[in-house]
């Protein structure tokens, strides 16, 4: 673990979807993202 001196202005990674979140920014989940494509696929007849 570095101290936090070492790089100024270092976000952690958590505070990150905060920030976007406060900003508008919305997040979909990974099972939608994943159905949607599926979905997609099926219409376009990639895959049965």
């Amino acid at each position: 673990r570095l101290p936090e001196d070492t790089q100024p202005g270092l976000v952690r990674a958590e505070a990150v979807p905060k920030k976007l979140m406060a900003l508008g920014l919305h997040f979909t989940p990974l099972e939608k993202i994943i159905k949607d494509a599926v979905e997609s696929l099926r219409r376009r007849g990639c895959i049965a």
